[in-house]
């Protein structure tokens, strides 16, 4: 997982070269390893965790939207996401 503040360098670097710069995935994982997940699960702790990750990488996102060309139809307007649990089922959106 790239930290939102290298995210919003990457951006600036890709965009000052001439290139097109386009968001076609966004995965976040609050888990060290996968057996990370079954031995302590999704607790409130690691909800926050995610929350506080979500927002800052929309918040860079946000900042960034007029170098950033283009996003999968899933994600437009930016602020739309699932949350999957181990099994990649969608639990719910924010």
């Amino acid at each position: 997982m790239i930290p939102p503040n290298r995210t919003s360098g990457i951006i600036d670097k890709f965009s000052s070269l001439g290139l097109k710069v386009q968001i076609t995935e966004f995965d976040v994982t609050i888990y060290t390893s996968k057996t990370d997940t079954l031995n302590i699960g999704f607790t409130p702790e690691r909800e926050q965790k995610q929350i506080d990750f979500y927002k800052m990488a929309f918040k860079v996102l946000r900042e960034k939207k007029d170098l950033i060309t283009g996003v999968p139809s899933g994600m437009s307007p930016i602020g739309e996401a699932g949350l999957t649990d181990q099994t990649k089922k969608l639990s719910f959106i924010v």
